[in-house]
């Protein structure tokens, strides 16, 4: 914050130190001249803010080639205008003036005008009339006061938007060129001069403790604010709903200081300008992460939820930004992504409370979001609209609690570790705490935020923040740099710019003291010249480069860094170190009994041998499950902390196995039976006359039939209804012999006798076979469960015959490990064998093996299948007469089919389960 000198009043004070820090930080002269515009209304006494004015009519007379925008009031308009180009929009504000009945929002006709809006903001100071028109384009525009009537005349551009402000200049008088032509610019002071007139002036400023110590948020909390980091910036948006609002500090008042204003004063009376609305804005500072909303009252100009706060928090140790959007009630929203770069979140039926419709630039931020726009929107009434631009394109995380919405963006690896640190906090070791009830529900435990670093002391402490502190340190180092840099440190101050030639050492770290806010000490060692050349380079690389370039190294207490040789440093460590040594030969011994509960005495001795020091020893007593332990009282706090850190508690897992056998069979076949006799012979009055052959007869191959006592006949062993039977000539029955139809044909004399059969038969089946292991174990503790029989088998050798067995069991060995998120590794051997006695070996039967081997990582509760067989067989068999059976048709009266289909399919079911620890 800056104060200036002979101002007559507090706003413009304010104001006029904004002007010179924007200047500064952006460099651009119109800036400053568009303020000093704005400021120059504030000037007037009090009488011209304070007159009662009020709008009587608004109209928008459109013609050929212009837009009339006429306002008659009810007093002489004191009206000030500026332009915007992201939306192209003319704004006009006129101060000690009221709305009355003038409607908020008018339709502009079809062209250079789109729309008009009219707000009105009050404070302690006045009341504040604003116009704004919504234009399709950069115009040029004349304005002219004609008693109670401001007449505004808008035509289009021609030219460029350079040229034509040019010409607007040149054509109409403006004043704004007038003061902008006589204003010089330097880091501490305005100058101006009007040549025409004569006045000229320097307007000086110069920072104090007063203002840099200003409250930031309403309350008794207090931060500094600097320009290039904490600062909200209003800019241009290519958002066609984005509305710009000028950002300024409440003003006090009756802080009136003494003095007059002079020249400047009088450069400047004639130009109708006016203040931009006192929106008070208060912003924590960047250094903590924060940029809040302002704290308090709002006024708003709508009904509806009223949004009072729109507040950002860089949780860097969380790895998130977040965006916290409060309302006065449950908030109706929807978000869109018109690129994924950008979030846009609309709320419905909402007003957006004075002093939040801004543009928060955290570019400064290690954080995804660009910037954070809030803004009533142009298009839909009683709807505002949030919208966030991004760097990178990541995924955020949205929640409602209550009447707040909030909206995580993870911060990416690329980001993290590139932003600039802020000199200040080199001192600070705390850790910025996180809010865990949100933070720690949407993400996973991991195994490192139990980790525990245990120092000399025997104390422990979270090695995360352990790394932090170091990574705060300059140099990456335990505060102590000896030449040497970490390649992966990332170097987070600011970048400078040097070119010095035959540099003193000493007032080179005097400049670096300087830039950085660290306080450094040289020795009387540290002497010399340095040449250096630097460009954008951060200041602690360019520290650390110098230290190397001269052989030097540095030690850092807090915010303190002394400089001295490295020989001399590291002389130093050594002797300290060496102290250190005598100083623990000359300790005394003591002893430390441990009783343990959960682990092992012997287990846990194994591990304490390489902490005990050279006089020291442990034993344990197997008994007690105790370890005893002879050292030093330094020795004994690292290892009693290391004990209660192993013994504690194993964790169980119950492991339930699931073996299904599934199998289905299907089979048909078709079979024919057929044979007979033909006798030729006296007997049967058909011999062949002959001598010789008398008496012929032919027949099936096979023994002819036979009929037992009771006359039944039988064919091959096989019943039939016939008397008399011939052998077959084809016996090929089915193969499962469902069902049988017998014929028989025969002579009278018993010449001719033929039997046919046929048969048929289908078989189908299913089965299935479920076997459920379960077993407990600890983590990484195998564990074996065995169900089954021994199958015995002979076997012959020299010294005679032997007995062996072979198992045939279930069997299931599992190893478990529980990981820190609740994850289950399991490394299983799942064995089935099972005798099979429908086939068997000189009686024996062969056994069937199904195995399963592997390892897999299962979530606690969930049922994986860690294996599977699917045995699908299909088969078809003939068998027939050759050459006869390969007739069509007839062929089938040679032959026999069987067509058969076999499915088996195994599954193996594994499902663990952490056992809850009952207290």
């Amino acid at each position: 914050m800056y104060r200036l000198l002979a101002v007559p009043s507090r706003r413009w004070r304010k104001l006029m130190a904004r002007t010179l820090r924007t200047t500064t930080q952006w460099g651009s002269c119109v800036a400053v001249a568009t303020l000093l515009l704005f400021i120059g209304a504030a000037t007037p006494d009090a009488s011209a803010a304070s007159a009662s004015s009020m709008v009587e009519s608004l109209s928008v007379t459109p013609s050929d080639d212009a837009v009339e925008l006429e306002l008659v009031a009810t007093a002489r308009p004191n009206c000030g205008d500026f332009t915007i180009s992201a939306p192209p929009t003319l704004i006009i504000s006129c101060v000690g003036m009221e709305m009355g009945d003038s409607p908020p929002f008018l339709d502009g006709p079809e062209g250079l005008v789109e729309s008009i809006e009219v707000f009105q903001n009050s404070d302690a100071e006045g009341t504040i009339t604003e116009f704004r028109v919504l234009l399709s384009e950069l115009p040029e525009y004349d304005r002219t006061v004609d008693g109670n009537v401001l007449r505004v005349v808008i035509r289009p551009n021609s030219k460029e938007a350079g040229e034509a402000g040019a010409s607007a200049q040149e054509g109409g008088g403006d004043p704004i060129a007038d003061v902008i032509s006589g204003i010089t610019v330097s880091d501490d002071e305005v100058q101006w001069k009007d040549e025409e007139a004569g006045p000229s002036g320097t307007v000086k400023a110069e920072k104090t403790e007063d203002d840099e110590d200003a409250s930031t948020d309403g309350d008794d909390e207090a931060a500094d604010l600097e320009p290039a980091q904490s600062e909200v910036v209003a800019e241009e948006s290519n958002d066609e709903d984005t509305v710009l609002v000028a950002e300024e500090d409440a003003s006090d008042a009756g802080d009136e200081p003494s003095g007059d204003l002079g020249s400047l004063d009088a450069a400047m009376s004639g130009l109708d300008a006016e203040p931009t609305p006192s929106a008070s804005l208060r912003l924590r500072s960047t250094r903590t992460g924060e940029l809040s909303s302002v704290a308090g009252e709002h006024s708003f100009r709508a009904a509806g939820n009223q949004i009072r706060g729109v507040d950002f928090k860089n949780q860097a140790d969380a790895g998130v930004s977040r965006l916290i959007i409060t309302g006065s009630q449950a908030l109706d929203y929807s978000t869109s992504y018109p690129n994924d770069r950008r979030l846009v979140i609309a709320l419905r039926d909402a007003a957006l409370g004075s002093g939040l419709e801004r543009r928060i630039d955290t570019s400064r931020f290690a954080s995804a979001v660009n910037s954070v726009a809030a803004f009533r929107s142009r298009k839909v009434a009683s709807e505002v609209k949030v919208v966030v631009d991004l760097r990178e394109a990541v995924s955020p995380t949205i929640s409602e609690q209550e009447n707040v919405i909030v909206i995580d963006f993870p911060i990416p690896p690329s980001i993290a570790g590139a932003a600039y640190s802020s000199p200040e906090v080199v001192e600070s070791y705390d850790v910025p705490e996180t809010d865990d009830a949100v933070v720690e529900d949407e993400r996973q435990e991991s195994a490192i935020t139990r980790e525990r670093l245990i120092g000399e002391s025997g104390e422990t402490f979270d090695p995360a923040k352990k790394a932090q502190r170091r990574q705060r340190n300059l140099f990456g180092t335990d505060g102590v740099f000896l030449g040497q840099i970490d390649p992966t440190h990332q170097w987070k101050g600011f970048p400078i710019n040097l070119n010095l030639v035959n540099a003193n050492v000493h007032n080179l770290f005097r400049l670096l003291s300087a830039v950085s806010k660290l306080n450094i000490v040289t020795s009387d060692d540290v002497d010399g010249n340095v040449t250096v050349q630097l460009h954008e380079v951060p200041w602690d690389q360019a520290l650390a480069a110098i230290l190397q370039a001269k052989g030097l190294g540095a030690v850092q207490y807090g915010t303190i860094v002394r400089v001295a040789p490295i020989e001399a440093i590291r002389r130093e460590r050594e002797d300290a170190a060496a102290a250190k040594k005598a100083e623990i030969e000359g300790m005394p011994l003591r002893v430390l009994t441990l009783p343990l509960n959960y682990a092992n005495a012997n287990d846990v001795m194994n591990q304490l041998e390489n902490m005990i020091s050279g006089r020291g020893s442990v034993t344990y007593d197997e008994r007690t499950n105790s370890l005893i332990i002879r050292d030093i009282d330094r020795q004994l706090s690292q290892i009693r902390q290391l004990v209660k850190a192993l013994d504690t508690r194993t964790p169980q897992v119950h492991i339930e196995a699931r073996i299904v056998e599934a199998n289905a069979s299907f089979s048909r076949s078709l079979g024919v039976q057929w044979g007979g006799n033909l006798n030729f012979s006296p007997t049967t009055g058909a011999p062949t006359g002959l001598f010789f052959p008398n008496n012929v007869q032919v027949s099936g191959g096979q023994t002819a039939s036979t009929t037992t006592g009771t006359g039944t006949s039988t064919v091959g062993g096989r019943p039939t209804n016939f008397t008399s039977s011939p052998n077959y000539v084809v016996d090929l029955p089915a193969a499962a012999s469902g069902g049988t139809l017998g014929m028989s044909f025969g002579s009278i004399t018993g010449l001719v006798n033929l039997d046919a059969r046929l048969t048929a038969g289908e078989n189908t089946g299913t089965g299935k076979v479920i076997s459920a292991p379960s077993i407990t174990t600890v983590t990484n503790k195998a564990a074996t469960i065995r169900d089954g029989a021994k199958i015995p088998y002979e076997t012959a050798s020299l010294r005679g015959t032997n007995v062996q067995f072979v198992e045939a069991v279930l069997l299931l060995s599992v190893t478990p490990q529980i990981t820190a998120d609740g994850t289950i590794f399991l490394d299983v051997t799942l064995t089935k064998n099972r005798p099979e006695f429908g086939a068997t070996v000189r009686g024996l039967p062969t056994i069937q093996i199904k195995e399963a081997k592997t390892t897999v990582m299962v979530a606690d509760g969930d049922t994986t299948v860690i294996g599977g067989v699917y045995t699908y067989e299909e088969s078809v068999s003939k068998t027939f007469v050759p050459g006869l059976g390969r007739i069509p048709v007839l062929g089938w009266l040679f032959k026999t089919t069987t067509r058969r289909n076999d499915r088996r399919e195994l599954l193996v079911f594994i499902t663990p389960t952490i056992v809850k620890q009952v207290e």
